[in-house]
C-alpha cells in the first residue's frame, strides 16, 4: 500500500515540477509583454504631442552685387497641415508675397524674398507642423499594437491563473499523500 502511495506522489511531484515550470515560462512571457508594451506606451508619448517640428526648410545665401537689388521666389512644400511658418532673415532682406496655398494635395508655402539695396540676400523659411500630424500614421500602428500587447497579456495572466488553480492541487494532494504515508508508516 505505501508503494502505490509512493508511487502517486512521485507522479504528484512530476506533474507539480511541469505546473512550476508551465508558470515559469508564462511569467517570463508577462514579463516580455510588459517591457514590450512599457517600450509602445513610451514611443507613442514621444510622438504623439503637439510640439511643432520641421517639415521642410529653405535658404539662401547670396552675397550682394555692386548697383543691383536682388530678388528671389521661393516654393516650399510639405505633406502635412502647416502650424506655422518660421521666417529668419540677416535684417536687411523683406519677405513680400508671402501666400500659404494647397496645390494637388500638399501645403505650400510660396512667395518671394527681397534684399535691402545692396546688402546681399541672407535669409531661410522653415515650414512647422504638429509632431502628431507628422507621426499620425506611426500613432494609429502604435496604438493598435498597444490593444494587442494587453490583450495578450491579459489572456497570458489569466492562463497563469488556470495554471496556478493546478499548482494548488498538486500541492494539496503531495500534502496528503505524505500524510497518509506517514500515517502507514507508524
Amino acid at each position: 500500500e505505501i508503494s502505490g502511495y509512493n508511487e502517486r506522489l512521485q507522479q504528484t511531484q512530476e506533474k507539480h515540477s511541469d505546473v512550476l515550470k508551465r508558470i515559469q515560462k508564462k511569467e517570463k512571457l508577462v514579463t516580455n509583454i510588459s517591457s514590450e508594451l512599457n517600450a509602445c506606451s513610451e514611443d507613442l508619448a514621444l510622438k504623439e504631442t503637439p510640439d511643432l517640428v520641421a517639415a521642410n526648410t529653405w535658404s539662401l545665401s547670396k552675397p550682394w552685387k555692386m548697383l543691383r537689388t536682388l530678388e528671389e521666389r521661393f516654393f516650399i512644400i510639405s505633406p502635412h497641415k502647416i502650424a506655422n511658418v518660421s521666417k529668419w532673415t540677416n535684417g536687411k532682406c523683406e519677405w513680400n508675397e508671402l501666400e500659404e496655398t494647397m496645390e494637388d494635395g500638399y501645403y505650400v508655402v510660396k512667395g518671394k524674398v527681397t534684399e535691402k539695396f545692396m546688402r546681399g540676400l541672407y535669409a531661410s523659411i522653415t515650414l512647422e507642423i504638429k509632431m502628431e500630424d507628422k507621426y499620425a500614421d506611426s500613432i494609429h500602428d502604435l496604438k493598435k499594437r498597444i490593444e494587442i500587447l494587453q490583450d495578450r497579456k491579459t489572456e497570458v495572466e489569466n492562463d497563469i491563473d488556470h495554471i496556478s488553480v493546478d499548482n494548488k492541487e498538486c500541492e494539496k494532494e503531495i500534502k496528503l499523500l505524505r500524510h497518509y504515508i506517514s500515517e502507514k508508516r507508524r
